[in-house]
């Protein structure tokens, strides 16, 4: 018998999941200095606000 309770979705794993490839990639991959640069903030754009 089904009780119509069904767990909803967890994002943890995913989230999880996801940051472990994207410290993988910055650590031992070719593209990881510009990942980094990609997503790092720069003093000179957060003076400007962007």
């Amino acid at each position: 018998m089904r009780s119509g309770y069904e767990k909803p979705f967890s994002v943890i794993i995913p989230l999880i999941v996801i940051n472990t490839l994207v410290f993988l990639v910055c650590q031992y991959g070719n593209s990881g200095n510009e990942l980094v640069e990609l997503c790092a903030l720069h003093p000179y754009y957060i003076k400007k606000l962007q």
